[in-house]
């Protein structure tokens, strides 16, 4: 296969595991988090949508350093609540998938 056309299909299918993905990721789940720079423990909050379209999480309570949210560029681990436990959810390929204002400096 050539280089372009495995380019293109990576790139495809990656756009749509993205999707896939942000259909477990809506606005209002109870999450809970490892960020960069917040230190080991899991942080717990909900998901949230900014005006661009970014999914962040805001935590239940101020973080180290005074911290209230994270984007998802700048979160290490992430589960989502399932009922009466947590499922392990990727969230590199939901990044990625998001629009070009997402993907800042701090991620």
């Amino acid at each position: 296969m050539r280089g372009w056309v495995r380019r293109a299909l990576f790139v495809t299918m990656s756009l749509v595991a993205g999707v896939a993905f942000a259909a477990t990721l809506a606005a209002g789940n109870e999450v809970r988090v490892r960020a960069s720079g917040l230190g080991d423990a899991w942080r717990t909050g909900r998901i949230f949508r900014t005006q661009p379209g970014c999914l962040m999480v805001k935590f239940d309570a101020p973080a180290p350093g005074g911290y209230t949210s994270a984007s998802l560029g700048g979160i290490a681990a992430l589960e989502v609540r399932d009922g009466g436990g947590w499922r392990a959810v990727d969230v590199k390929p939901i990044h990625a998938a998001e629009p070009a204002d997402c993907k800042g400096d701090n991620d």
